[in-house]
């Protein structure tokens, strides 16, 4: 009947609208992505030309030092200060990436022993300044594998840290890695593996 014709009319032009504000609310939901990427790519790419100034310059400082104490110390300061910068710049561009779909694994040769007591190294003042200290241990047998390390070690240098930080003055976290064998000789299994005495977690 008519009632039942103009309801059904009614109904037709809600879904419509409810389509085109949802068509509408997702475009600019991709807007603002597309906007939020653009925006993270142009601080890279503006901050990274002159983190990478600074470390040669720190670099050539280096190299001409001698046996300053002074300069040397100031020197390591920077340096320190400069892998933080990277990491922070390399964190930002791996989210832009991530975000468009464009996450590439690189795996190469490396030394897992050296990247892991790397990490140890970075967190160290981070520790002290909180009274927090570090011990580090590990148990390889081999310790030249094939990773993909600047993600491997964001991973590991991001819950090194949130351990840090979450542990009270006087206590204690330990960074460890282990190799066991793998499933035939080309294969290994690694486990990094961080445990401290902070405020932990819920199940």
């Amino acid at each position: 009947d008519a009632t039942e014709e103009e309801r059904w009319k009614i109904n037709a032009q809600l879904n419509d609208v409810k389509g085109k504000e949802l068509e509408r609310s997702v475009n600019l939901a991709k807007s603002a992505n597309h906007a939020k990427n653009i925006f993270i790519s142009n601080i890279v790419l503006d901050i990274l030309p002159r983190i990478n100034t600074v470390v040669e310059c720190t670099d050539k400082i280096w190299d001409k030092i001698g046996k300053n104490k002074s300069i040397e110390e100031e020197i390591k300061t920077t340096k320190k200060a400069e892998e933080h910068l990277l990491n922070l710049v390399n964190n930002l561009r791996e989210l832009a990436i991530v975000e468009n779909g464009n996450l590439n694994l690189a795996e190469h040769p490396t030394d897992l022993t050296g990247a892991s007591k790397k990490i140890a190294t970075l967190i160290e003042d981070f520790a002290k300044e909180k009274g927090v200290k570090i011990e580090y241990w590990e148990e390889i047998y081999n310790p030249y594998i094939y990773q993909d390390l600047i993600h491997t070690t964001d991973v590991v240098f991001n819950i090194a840290q949130n351990a840090v930080k979450y542990t009270p003055k006087g206590g204690t976290v330990k960074l460890g890695i282990r190799q066991t064998p793998g499933n035939n000789k080309n294969e290994c299994n690694i486990e990094f593996i961080c445990e401290d005495n902070g405020i932990g977690i819920s199940k």
